[in-house]
């Protein structure tokens, strides 16, 4: 083994530009395929740490109406207590309902992600406390756990037990404080307080009102799909009977605990969940960059092998068999690529809060200990041994000893060999360029669609319960404020975001239509800068208030020829269309703009969001005098000014991080097929020494012998492109489903993919060649 490694330290001393390629190329390799394997890890063990996963599911249902379905990740509040008590093999239930709310301690404010939820949510779920116990701590009315997080936060270092904090005019006391949830749980929270304080502020029923997500314990061995049956049995008895005569039906399903986070495609779902298809390509990406440096570290082998002709040609003549040769030049390798592993695991955990924040994760780099990390390692090294030394040890132990004393050229066989690799390699650069390329037309195309509306320059402001009786009052005082153009207000819904969605019955129709639907005062149109194709909107008199106006795509799911008079009911409220407003974003691009109802009655209530329409970006002044205004109408309760721009923007933050990610990884990837070739191309022009010298005594000048040099490298670009652009752009094309409104896949992509990836071919072969031209 000594004398082994000693080789191994003569090798790569004496090929020092060869050895120093393939290392780094390894090394930047496998770091990115550690970082990958970190990142699926805690991706695919999501909300496995409950000790019960495997008997927890969520109850989710899909409400059917005649145009239109909804997944929704959760159910209405009633399902947990009566599916238990009509379900023997249900062993218990869990309801939860998440929450951004403002916690005051003393004269204080902090924002918190609260989760209203049943007492037992710390007995059923493995979340550990610091302090309190499981199945008392919530057993108080008023009670509330804190998080170890928040508890710094807004206590600092005092002790917060039984401390008294204040949200929205009630007051609690801290009964416990809880470890902050793991980066792998789909439940997140900062502070946990009684679901009972929801329901006496909200309708509790099948047919509306409060929807929880809610968990069930099942006992293990349950037969699911005879659950799941027993429970469509009983909904149609307590509700979908009724339902189904007016055109809805509320369909449930059970979903495992551990399958949330990357299985759900629900259209409302707590927290950012993932994506098998994200997982997939990234580990794609992974194996790709793997492979690539393992095939240069082949064909820098391979084509060192002229120089190593004689050593292997002498340790033939003294008894070295063709199996003891393949051992001797496989564990020289190893140790090669060990290195490359170590200095791999040094680098992973440089960059890695920079990978977290690509990714948009929390993960820890201490996660990389253990049996499990020591077999992924080991692992790791096996794959890239066998795809990076088996080749060329079995290569050169096959060549007799006399045929390898007269080696001094390639050979067609081998040069083939190493051109195919190559060819590979830039298959797969030219597939990464094509797939940024794509990704990046796809995010400026998000950036620069017209949401039609106003976005820019808008602000909006959350009223808290005590401020919304207000809402008039305090708009009137904010049109004082110079630099605010326009004020609407609203019941919560922003263009962009999100809509509450009921259902209506239309004139022309025996059935429910399912619509958006947003309550504003008369100012919302010019505001949010929202066009009018047809009829007028609203007017400050008491004869508009239930006057209302829909979007196009309502008229078109309805099909209305003349809509204007049209009338709609809901709740025996009878609605008349007085406009017709163009169409814009009510969500995200991921999903189809959705029927819109715009009402002036708001049947919640209060306003609870004010809009302002600004001159110009909000200045330090402006802030101060809205701040102001708020401080004196809501005294005790803090303002908090969102820009609509940001909040729309940040709709994508989690998808634009990881598509950064993976161009980075391109980059990475090119980067190492780079290396490869211009090592390659370096080699070649120097075995090719006499070739170039008695070219360039006939009178070659240096452009005309980098010229033919770079174009026998022509065929094999335009191999892989032939290769690359129906794959990727099958690949691309699945991506983009992910979207509603998308680019297409232009030719133009296509060939900038090709021409970039000949400049970078080109520019390798030709660097290298100039070197040796100029000697």
């Amino acid at each position: 083994m000594i004398n082994l490694i000693k080789n191994t330290y003569r090798s790569i001393i004496n090929q020092r530009p060869y050895s120093f390629i393939n290392i780094l190329g390894l090394t930047i390799g496998l770091t990115c395929v550690i970082l990958i394997i970190l990142w699926i890890k805690a991706e695919t063990s999501y909300d496995r740490f409950h000790k019960d996963h495997e008997n927890l599911y969520r109850v989710n249902h899909i409400l059917r109406t005649p145009k239109r379905m909804m997944n929704v990740g959760g159910i209405n509040d009633p399902a947990g207590p009566e599916f238990k008590s009509k379900f023997p093999v249900i062993d218990d239930f869990l309801r939860f309902s998440p929450a951004q709310v403002n916690l005051k301690y003393q004269d204080d404010f902090h924002a918190v992600n609260m989760v209203y939820a049943d007492s037992n949510f710390f007995s059923m779920l493995d979340f550990p406390l610091l302090s309190g116990k499981k199945k008392s701590c919530l057993s108080a009315s008023d009670g509330i756990v804190i998080s170890r997080s928040a508890a710094t936060k807004i206590f600092g270092d005092q002790y917060p037990v039984n401390k008294i904090v204040e949200i929205n005019n009630l007051k609690y006391v801290v009964c416990g404080v809880a470890h902050d949830p793991p980066v792998n749980s789909s439940i997140k929270f900062e502070a946990v307080a009684l679901l009972s304080i929801l329901e006496n502020e909200s309708y509790i029923g099948w047919d509306g009102g409060l929807t929880c997500q809610t968990l069930l314990k099942l006992i293990p061995g349950t037969d699911t799909e005879k659950l799941l049956d027993d429970i469509k049995e009983y909904l149609f008895e307590v509700v979908n009977e009724r339902f189904i005569k007016s055109g809805f039906e509320i369909v449930p399903y059970l979903q495992p605990l551990k399958d949330i986070h990357l299985g759900s495609d629900t259209d409302f779902d707590f927290g950012d969940n993932g994506s098998w298809k994200r997982i997939i390509s990234f580990a794609f990406v992974g194996l790709l960059i793997l492979m690539t440096a393992c095939f240069n570290f082949v064909n820098i082998s391979t084509a060192l092998s002229i120089k190593r002709s004689k050593e292997v040609s002498i340790r033939k003549i003294y008894g070295s068999g063709r199996k003891r040769l393949i051992i001797f030049f496989i564990t020289e390798s190893g140790l090669s690529i060990l290195i490359s592993l170590f200095l791999s695991l040094l680098l992973a955990k440089a960059i890695f809060q920079y990978f977290n924040i690509l990714v948009g994760s929390e993960l820890n780099f201490s996660m990389i200990t253990g049996l499990e990390w020591f077999i992924i390692i080991f692992l790791l090294w096996i794959v890239c041994v066998f795809l990076a030394s088996f080749y060329s040890a079995w290569y050169l132990s096959a060549i007799p000893p006399m045929a390898i004393l007269r080696i001094h050229t390639g050979g067609k066989r081998r040069q083939l060999s190493r051109n195919l690799l190559v060819t590979f390699q830039f298959t797969l650069s030219i597939s990464l360029i094509i797939s940024c390329l794509v990704i990046y037309s796809q995010m400026q195309f998000i950036r620069s669609t017209d949401p039609g509306f106003s976005d820019e320059n808008v602000m909006y402001i959350g009223l808290s319960q005590q401020a919304a009786p207000r809402s008039e009052i305090i708009k009137e005082r904010l049109l004082s404020v110079s630099g605010i153009r326009h004020i609407s207000r609203t019941t919560g819904g922003m263009p962009g975001l999100n809509f509450t969605s009921n259902g209506y019955m239309v004139e022309g129709m025996d059935m429910p239509v399912m619509s958006n639907a947003v309550y504003v005062d008369k100012d919302y149109i010019q505001t949010m800068g929202i066009y009018l194709d047809e009829g007028r909107g609203f007017i400050d008199n008491k004869g508009d208030r239930f006057n209302v106006l829909v979007n196009n795509t309502f008229v078109n799911t309805v099909g209305w020829e003349e809509p204007i008079g049209k009338t709609i009911v809901r709740n025996n409220k009878e609605y008349k269309v007085i406009g017709i407003v163009k169409d814009f974003l009510t969500g995200s691009l991921h999903n189809k703009i959705q029927p819109l109802f715009i009402s002036q009655f708001n049947e919640w209530g209060d306003f609870s969001v004010i809009i302002l329409k600004l001159d110009a970006s909000p200045t330090i002044d402006i802030k101060f005098q809205i701040e102001k205004i708020f401080t004196e109408e809501d005294p005790g309760n803090p303002i908090n000014m969102v820009m609509l721009s940001e909040s729309l923007r940040s709709q994508y933050d989690t998808e634009r991080n990881l598509n950064i990610a993976f161009f980075v990884l391109s980059l990475l990837a090119i980067l190492i097929s780079v290396l490869g070739l211009f090592g390659l191309a370096t080699f070649s022009s120097q075995s090719r020494k006499k070739e170039i010298g008695i070219r360039k005594v006939n009178g070659a000048l240096v452009q005309d012998i980098i010229k033919r040099f770079s174009s026998e490298l022509l065929i094999w670009i335009l191999i892989a492109i032939a290769v690359a652009t129906p794959l990727t752009i099958l690949i691309m094309r699945n991506w983009l489903t992910n979207f509603e409104y998308k680019v297409g896949i232009s030719i133009w992509l296509i060939i900038a993919g090709g021409l970039i990836t000949l400049l970078i071919g080109i520019l390798s072969i030709s660097m290298a060649t100039f070197r040796e031209a100029n000697r």
